[in-house]
């Protein structure tokens, strides 16, 4: 959740449960699930599909007025998962020391998400590049510098960046704001152990 407030809707008994901002919630398949604006304020929250099964094309349908179905289905006769395996919220932080604190929000194969907020004067993530699975970046505040090969891009808050399998990259804080970002590996190939380990920020998993 990035803005507003949220209601997620879990199982066929409808349950609300209430979702503020900054709080990650993370449904698994077979668990019946919907959600509404709790509010008439205005709601915005990243909505992450991992793997994808045709999500994307399913919101560019969506957008053109074309009917597509992809991996979304009715509430089957025996209510499906048992809604306890949701998880709202429960970050775990794994480094918390003067300019760098990292949340570790999610750690399931298919997906590993953190939270890490810098300080002004942060070491470089050094260029590095990931064999197995996709590196995503959002931006929540300040300005990040992403080298992607040999050329650099300057991400304000809100700009997405996604870093395919083979493709060598580098982080770097360019001005004098703290930056706040969210880091995503789809699949998660070992990366909330790798920060649990307490490595150092700038250093890659083992392949």
């Amino acid at each position: 959740m990035l803005e507003g407030e949220l209601t997620i809707r879990l199982g066929v008994a409808d349950r609300p449960v209430f979702v503020p901002a900054g709080t990650l919630v993370r449904v698994p398949p077979l668990v019946v699930h919907g959600f509404r604006n709790r509010s008439d304020a205005e709601v915005r929250y990243l909505n992450l599909h991992a793997p994808g099964k045709g999500f994307a094309d399913f919101m560019r349908a969506l957008r053109d007025g074309r009917t597509l179905s992809y991996d979304q289905h009715s509430p089957p006769a025996d209510g499906g998962r048992p809604t306890t395996d949701a998880v709202i919220g429960g970050e775990e932080f794994v480094a918390d020391r003067p300019g760098l604190q990292v949340a570790l929000l999610a750690d399931v194969e298919a997906i590993a998400a953190s939270e890490t907020s810098l300080d002004p004067g942060s070491p470089p993530v050094s260029r590095h590049l990931h064999r197995r699975h996709v590196e995503s970046l959002y931006v929540l505040a300040g300005e990040l510098a992403i080298t992607i090969g040999d050329r650099e891009f300057r991400a304000g808050a809100g700009s997405w960046a996604q870093v395919s399998p083979g493709v060598p990259h580098a982080l770097a804080l360019p001005g004098d704001q703290p930056v706040r970002l969210l880091e995503l590996h789809t699949p998660s190939c070992g990366f909330g152990g790798f920060l649990r380990a307490g490595a150092p920020f700038d250093q890659e998993p083992a392949p």
